[in-house]
């Protein structure tokens, strides 16, 4: 799976996974419910500033969107910015370029298409351990920031 990040860059997704521990959430930026991915960007931002803290968990952070053909790096960006992400080497936001339905499947992702247009999704977040493996999901209901860090 080869995604590329906001800054352009590509690389393999389980080389970045296999880094640190791994918050990942899902999202895109035509989707047209403020609750759901827009929301999920700005509680991923407020886990990136809760994460500075002492004491917090240690790891590092990743958004996928749902919607690689649209969502090109300008465009994660802006939405990342627009929410309060602050990118560096541990946070960033991703689309795949190569292996988006191995991606779907690996994660077990709650969304439809309507051809290449996301139709349905749920709100998904999950917490994968270098190897990588997923040791944690959230999904189908709102997560609170408090219960990630």
């Amino acid at each position: 799976m080869i995604v590329e990040d906001q800054d352009g860059v590509r690389l393999e997704l389980t080389g970045y996974l296999g880094r640190a521990a791994t918050v990942v959430a899902f999202f895109y930026t035509r989707c047209a419910n403020p609750n759901k991915c827009s929301l999920t960007i700005t509680k991923l931002a407020d886990l990136q500033r809760r994460l500075a803290e002492p004491g917090t968990l240690e790891c590092q952070l990743a958004a996928i969107s749902y919607d690689p053909g649209y969502d090109r790096p300008a465009r994660l960006t802006a939405y990342g910015r627009a929410r309060g992400l602050r990118f560096d080497d541990t946070t960033r936001m991703f689309r795949a370029v190569e292996g988006h339905e191995r991606m779907r499947a690996w994660f077990g992702l709650r969304v439809g298409y309507n051809g290449s247009i996301v139709n349905q999704h749920g709100i998904e977040l999950y917490l994968v351990e270098p190897g990588p493996q997923i040791s944690k999901t959230w999904a189908r209901i709102p997560w609170a920031v408090e219960e990630v860090s």
